[in-house]
């Protein structure tokens, strides 16, 4: 039987003991408190759905919408951060920001009207400053290539077809050549014979603005 000193020796000793391992699990759990937790990679599916909401609301034109979701969805494993990144590395190339503006603005100020083709991108202007866009477009296929140059604004057909090509339908066209190239409402997936195929919302825009005598750049 302990004595009353070696048995407050003992509770002495065990008190210890608890404390000590109480220190040792509190400086554990802070540890991994302080230890930053590693950006889980997505999956493909993620990944893509990551990079279509940060794109909601930019004008990326076919095929290059497709090519974005390609880069994406064939790179390594990658966090959120990093597919937005790629996103808006490949924006940065086409002259857009990741907000959906220009990077820089190509056409003069006196147009009223700009294309650009290279970008397949298209915007209104007043005095140098976009008043509309930029929006996506496409523009001609090979063969039948959209002319580049200043132009002005010869006359609009609202309910307009196509008299050389099959009567296709062209609504709220703005015409810009003597030969027929126009802005209209048109697929942004199929390339055209020359015109500006637009959404029909940026074609009826586009036709309430312009007016004859207006100037258009496409560059």
């Amino acid at each position: 039987m302990l004595g009353v000193g070696a048995a407050a020796l003992a509770l002495v000793g065990i008190l210890g003991l608890n404390a000590a391992v109480d220190t040792d699990e509190v400086l554990t759990a802070e540890a991994r408190e302080a230890t930053p937790v590693a950006p889980q990679p997505l999956s493909d599916e993620a990944r893509l759905d990551v990079v279509g909401t940060h794109l909601q609301d930019v004008p990326v034109p076919f095929p290059r919408n497709v090519e974005i979701h390609d880069v994406v969805g064939e790179a390594q494993p990658m966090t959120p951060e990093e597919a937005v990144e790629v996103v808006d590395e490949k924006l940065l190339e086409w002259n857009l920001t990741p907000t959906g503006e220009l990077v820089n603005n190509p056409c003069p100020p006196h147009a009223r009207a700009c294309v650009d083709v290279d970008n397949q991108l298209a915007w209104l202007q007043e005095d140098g400053v976009i008043t509309h866009g930029p929006v996506a477009n496409t523009t001609g296929k090979p063969g039948h290539e959209t002319p580049r140059g200043e132009f002005t604004v010869l006359r609009k057909v609202r309910d307009e077809v196509s008299y050389v090509y099959n009567l296709e339908p062209m609504p709220f066209s703005v015409y810009f050549t003597e030969l027929g190239v126009a802005f209209h409402e048109g697929s942004l997936e199929d390339q055209s014979y020359g015109c500006i195929h637009l959404s029909n919302e940026d074609a009826v825009h586009f036709f309430d603005v312009l007016q004859p005598s207006d100037i258009v750049v496409v560059v």
